[in-house]
């Protein structure tokens, strides 16, 4: 059902069914307060509804906001006479009902000028009875306001349904003021047990601003509860609601993404909106009504400004950031919504308070889960400070620098659930270089280059680039080691930065007193300073005989120097087994050769180690092959094992070498037929100067630095004795070419 010129004809409109809007062309009388049955004998104008006046033109003549005006509808209703009803909710400024000629409602006093006019804002159902053709006609003045004319559609149709429809929005209304008035108060409560969330506080004033406003707009309930207010306050309310709510709503979102948000942005809006509200304040409605269009398109560029920051924030995977990007784009259609339709550009109604519960809704779930965190926070700290203090006592429990750092390390490792693609960069206590260690059993420390030991170098706290995490373990200036891992994500760093520096500090005191028991142990070398020395010269007064003897026989000069030869070797051979010793970690250089190569280099050793020496030896290579080694370190292990052999067997006896291969493992074996080795000196025969022998020679470090060599070619050494019948030395490399 349409209107058309001015006539509405509802015969056959079933009057038990939804009211209708009397939206259309009504006539339409400029300046003029038409009596009813009002005969007009020039063309008739038509006027749309609702909407208003401003700027609209009749004929040649362009409409003020100022000015009076009659509205005119002509009903066709059914013959039976029957309670209908008119609902009116908002007219610019005041205006009488008339139906066939009776007063049926009013708003204020309609006037020709401002003095005559008194303006109110009253929604109201206004019953009466009546039947077949009807006319409703309205006076409307507006003097008082930027706006004038009805810029909301009139409902017409069965009394008791428009008063149902009345107490049903005023139920509506109360309850989304009481229920938004609700959640101000529990968000001031949390407030003041936790007066640091400053967002509890903020969100609960923007609540009880919006409450206090679904009173001041649609049914105006707040004329229910204040019936003296006048229509200025009301109005002046009606704005301040807006240049007051809003910023304290972008000051807590100011405060919410602090990170994205920018201050000046926020400083500005601020300010205008202090400007609007000093306007409402201070200057009459006519004035200050007339800058609401301006403050609307700021309000609205804010608005898209907060929804392309808090899209930013979803990108970057903020916590809670996409459950507020959806309540706000909810307020923000509401809103554009709103302005529309007080703007009389479409006719839809308020949906600002349906908004406004999305917005709320998703925000209070945002603080809620915020607080659970707070406390699942709390939680995990204390999870975290238990397993802190069982790293700390297993720190305290090792005995080397690598098992407290894998120790530390794995914690740490846990805390992040990473299982793979990290390692350890240990710094050289003679050097300013790393080695790195890896994690595999087998896997053998590696040199780094001189770019990354730079960048190791320079790191004096913890850091993260891409998803890389390196930590540096610090004393004082020094950097003891730095661990690192992959596929760390800057949230995740952020939830156990505690955590994983409460780690390293305590490794950072494990390893010191490490280095300070190390150094204790080092000293003990003193002790064995004596031996050492008596070595050295026994072999120094070898060699000065063996000159003097070649001085007086020159004829056996040959002999001699092939003896003195031998006695270098063993100083040599000595010399490097303390500097080995007194290193943390052997480094090898690890190069590609036969093993038949390898053989022959034993074979020789062996000739010249046993020479003049009553001892049968031979190297059995049971399969040809290659093996990575440092011939030079693996060297020494065959001279040292030698020597012992040598020593043990000094009245004769059989010493071979066979090399041979088995699943992917090479294994080289020692044999003698010497005395073997007694049992009580077996649980110390690779600790430095462990006596294996009566006689043997050299600085008792011996087996100790075999045992480090072959471990730092990622091997194993086994031995087995039996006395009367000889020992057995094992030691088995992985055949990783």
């Amino acid at each position: 059902m349409k209107i058309e010129s001015g006539t509405l004809d509802l015969r056959v409109w079933n009057s038990e069914s939804s009211p209708l809007l009397l939206n259309g062309s009504w006539e339409f009388y400029w300046n003029q307060f038409i009596p009813t049955f009002f005969q007009n004998r020039s063309p008739v104008k038509y006027f749309p509804m609702p909407g208003f006046w401003n700027g609209k033109s009749i004929g040649q003549q362009v409409l003020n906001p100022q000015g009076y005006a009659s509205y005119r509808l002509k009903l066709l209703l059914p013959e039976e006479r029957s309670l209908y009803a008119v609902s009116i909710i908002d007219l610019e400024s005041a205006y009488i009902l008339f139906v066939n000629g009776n007063i049926v409602g009013k708003n204020g006093i309609v006037g020709t000028s401002r003095e005559k006019e008194i303006p109110e804002w009253r929604p109201a159902v206004y019953p009466f009875e009546t039947s077949g053709e009807t006319e409703l006609l309205l006076h409307v003045s507006n003097f008082h306001h930027q706006l004038g004319g009805i810029w909301q559609g009139i409902s017409f149709g069965k009394a008791d349904s428009l008063l149902s429809h009345q107490r049903n929005s005023i139920a509506l209304e109360l309850f989304v003021a009481g229920s938004i008035f609700m959640i101000g108060v529990y968000h001031c409560l949390i407030f003041f047990v936790r007066r640091r969330e400053l967002t509890f506080l903020q969100l609960g004033l923007f609540c009880f601003i919006m409450s206090v406003r679904s009173l001041v707009t649609g049914q105006r309930y707040i004329l229910q509860i204040l019936p003296d207010l006048s229509w200025e306050s009301l109005v002046r309310l009606d704005y301040l609601t807006v240049y007051v709510g809003a910023p304290v709503l972008h000051w807590y979102l100011f405060t919410l993404f602090k990170k994205y948000y920018n201050r000046y942005v926020f400083g500005v809006f601020a300010s205008v909106s202090g400007f609007f509200s000093a306007l409402v304040l201070f200057l009459d409605p006519l004035i200050f009504t007339r800058f609401a269009t301006i403050y609307h398109l700021v309000l609205l560029s804010c608005s898209i400004y907060f929804l392309y920051i808090n899209f930013i924030a979803v990108l970057r995977k903020e916590t809670g950031a996409a459950v507020l990007w959806i309540g706000w784009i909810a307020s923000t259609l509401a809103n554009i919504n709103d302005i529309l339709y007080t703007s009389s550009i479409i006719n839809s109604g308020y949906f600002s308070a349906i908004g406004l519960h999305i917005f709320l809704l998703t925000h209070s779930y945002y603080l809620a889960v915020r607080y659970a965190n707070t406390f699942n926070l709390s939680e995990r700290l204390g999870q975290r400070m238990e397993s802190l203090l069982t790293i700390t006592r297993n720190l305290n429990r090792s005995n080397s620098r690598e098992t407290a750092i894998w120790t530390a390390f794995s914690g740490i490792l846990d805390a992040f659930n990473i299982r793979s693609g990290y390692c350890v960069f240990l710094s050289q206590t003679d050097s300013e270089k790393f080695i790195r260690l890896l994690p595999e059993p087998n896997s053998l420390p590696e040199a780094v280059l001189s770019d990354v030991n730079k960048e190791l170098g320079s790191l004096s706290e913890l850091e993260l680039l891409g998803t890389r995490l390196r930590l540096p373990v610090l004393r004082g200036n020094e950097i003891l080691c730095v661990l690192q891992c992959e596929g760390i994500k800057i949230e995740d760093l952020e939830r156990e930065k505690l955590y994983i520096t409460g780690v390293c500090e305590s490794l950072s005191v494990v390893l010191d007193n490490i280095d300070k028991i190390r150094a204790e142990a080092l000293a003990s070398v003193g002790q064995a300073a004596s031996e050492i020395v008596h070595d050295i010269n026994h072999h120094c007064q070898v060699i000065g005989i063996q000159v003097r003897t070649a001085l007086q026989e020159p004829q056996s000069a040959g002999v001699i120097l092939e003896q003195i030869e031998r006695e270098a070797l063993y100083m040599r051979n000595m010399a490097l087994d303390i500097l080995d010793f007194a290193r943390e970690r052997i480094i090898v250089r690890l190069e590609t050769h036969t093993l038949s190569e390898i053989a022959k280099r034993i074979e020789t050793d062996l000739s010249d180690q046993l020479k003049d020496i009553p001892i049968e030896y031979k190297v059995v290579l049971r399969e040809e092959g290659l093996v990575r080694m440092d011939v030079d370190r693996f060297r020494r292990v065959v001279l040292n094992l030698t020597r012992n052999a040598a020593a043990a067997m000094q009245s004769g006896g059989l010493f071979q070498v066979v090399i041979d291969r088995e699943d992917n493992r090479l294994y080289f074996i020692f044999q003698d037929n010497g005395p073997g080795i007694k049992p009580e000196l077996r649980g110390k025969l690779f600790q430095p100067f462990g006596l294996i022998g009566g006689d043997q020679k050299g600085s008792g470090l011996g087996l100790a630095v075999v045992r480090r060599i072959v471990l730092a070619h990622g091997g194993e050494i086994h031995f087995y004795s039996e006395l009367g019948k000889g020992s057995r030395f094992t030691i088995e490399l992985p055949s990783n070419v």
